[in-house]
């Protein structure tokens, strides 16, 4: 009984997984693949207990999650499997004392550029993760940790929300011309018989 419940206990301890890819080039442009992933991880990670992060720059993934050791040691075994991506390599699995991400069922972050506090991971920007040193992953880690500094440029439901506002304010404008078209061809018809009047004094002159 006692081996039992040690065994249970082990399968539910805290651990992280940690590991950097590259997508696959046929599945560019990335944002319907990273919108898919993004739907797909966040409901899985919360039936399953998992938070963390999943970063994507430059061709690379960079994904940091913790849970249980059991759980991601099946997510391991189906990372591998993953068409979206090939190179894998997993920089760290090991017990975790406490979560970082608790509040992130899965945070999706994407960017080009640099993050806003790049002297605080100098060497790790632009986004190389292939050349980190063995423990660079966790100065970059900690760059993404809640509340400890500006989100990286491009956060993907931000992004969909500035795409929204700019549609929605294309689509104010053009119904504010509709509205007003009558008073708008008024003042462009009185603009040119303006501007015809003034020409002929000059011209009679």
């Amino acid at each position: 009984m006692n081996n039992k419940k040690a065994l249970s206990c082990h399968q539910h301890s805290l651990y992280q997984l940690v590991y950097i890819s590259q997508i696959k080039d046929n599945l560019l442009p990335i944002q319907p693949v990273l919108n898919d992933i993004a739907v797909v991880s966040a409901q899985q990670n919360d039936k399953n207990n998992l938070t963390g992060v999943l970063f994507y720059g430059n061709g690379w993934f960079f994904q940091y999650l913790e849970g249980s050791k059991y759980t991601l040691q099946q997510l391991k075994e189906n990372l591998i499997r993953d068409g979206r991506h090939y190179n894998v390599n997993f920089l760290e699995f090991s017990h975790l004392a406490q979560r970082r991400f608790s509040s992130w069922s899965m945070q999706l972050l994407a960017s080009e550029k640099p993050i806003a506090n790049a002297q605080q991971v100098s060497g790790i920007v632009p986004f190389k993760p292939a050349q980190w040193q063995l423990t660079e992953w966790q100065d970059f880690l900690q760059a993404l940790i809640p509340n400890q500094c500006a989100t990286f440029e491009l956060d993907i439901t931000s992004s969909f929300d500035r795409n929204h506002n700019k549609e929605n304010k294309t689509k104010m404008i053009i119904e504010f011309l509709e509205r007003h078209v009558a008073f708008v061809s008024v003042q462009v018809v009185l603009s040119l018989l303006i501007t015809l009047s003034i020409y002929l004094l000059i011209v009679s002159d």
